[in-house]
């Protein structure tokens, strides 16, 4: 989706031409139970289709909804932002660990 391609791309494009940028946060995540290396060398096969959130903090409370689930369990690998937000599953676990619980909206 870099370069401006896929439909997150052509939402921002949409939004640039009206003057606002919408930012993009996709998570990285698998339900099976895979070595990190593994997966590393492989993402395109276990996560072809990340999930797009257009804030942070909705996307940190989906991977704390995934990381919790047991059936089948999941691991929330990486955050990647349009604003160069980079988020490794470590850093991902320590930052959910001071979310808000999710409220109704």
């Amino acid at each position: 989706m870099r370069g401006g391609y896929g439909v997150a791309g052509s939402i921002r494009a949409l939004s640039a031409r009206k003057g606002a940028l919408i930012m993009t946060y996709l998570l990285y995540y698998t339900d099976l139970n895979v070595a990190e290396a593994v997966y590393r060398t492989n993402r395109p096969a276990y996560c072809p289709s990340p999930c797009s959130f257009h804030d942070l903090d909705d996307a940190l409370r989906m991977a704390r909804t995934i990381m919790t689930r047991r059936d089948p369990p999941a691991v929330a690998w990486e955050i990647e932002g349009d604003d160069g937000t980079m988020l490794d599953r470590r850093e991902i676990a320590r930052r959910i660990r001071y979310l808000e619980p999710a409220t109704d909206r």
